[in-house]
């Protein structure tokens, strides 16, 4: 995967390994999701806004269809089958537990199936 790391990172106070599994968690399912496994393109981008610190990871992958968006972020739902896609329907789930955990907020935004995804979550200041 080519992956991208743009703007002005932050000093946060964060449990490292729950960081390290956000982080891990969203950039693996920007590489599976992906139907373009020779050109997995990836952009990590944070920026301070007036609310805290926003993080975006960025794919050009399968994308989601927007009835599907609210559903990611619940334990053990997939969107695909098991033949489609591996995996057990828990990353999301994590993910927004440990931004929870710290304060803040997680959301996902698609233009539509095959259109990329984005993976947004803001820390608070």
């Amino acid at each position: 995967a080519n992956v991208e790391i743009v703007g002005d990172w932050p000093d946060i106070h964060a449990s490292y390994d729950e960081m390290v599994r956000l982080f891990q968690n969203l950039i693996d399912n920007a590489i599976k999701y992906n139907e373009h496994a020779n050109s997995v393109n990836i952009q990590i981008k944070a920026q301070q806004l007036y609310s805290g610190w926003q993080v975006c990871v960025s794919d050009n992958g399968i994308g989601i269809a927007a009835n599907q968006i609210d559903r990611l972020f619940q334990f053990f739902t997939r969107l695909h089958t098991r033949k489609q896609f591996d995996g057990t329907g828990m990353g999301l789930a994590l993910c927004r537990r440990i931004v929870e955990h710290h304060g803040g907020r997680i959301w996902a935004e698609s233009d539509g199936e095959g259109k990329g995804s984005q993976f947004c979550f803001i820390f608070p200041t």
